[in-house]
């Protein structure tokens, strides 16, 4: 995955790989400190519906954060 800041955009480009993985079930979790946004973790998750995606979301523990 490339993260990225340019300018006032935050910039999150996928690979094949992540794109595998995430239709597999794992989202992708990191920390903003990575891209210069403090206080805040990023998750990216795949769902074949938004409810699918729901439920992804009711089964992460947000509160630990990213590993």
């Amino acid at each position: 995955m490339i993260k990225a800041t340019i300018g006032s955009s935050i910039v999150l480009g996928l690979s094949r790989r992540n794109l595998e993985l995430l239709m597999e079930g794992k989202p992708i979790s990191f920390p903003g400190s990575q891209i210069g946004v403090a206080f805040r973790n990023f998750y990216i998750c795949f769902g074949e519906t938004e409810e699918a995606i729901a439920q992804t979301l009711v089964n992460l523990d947000l509160a630990e954060g990213p590993d």
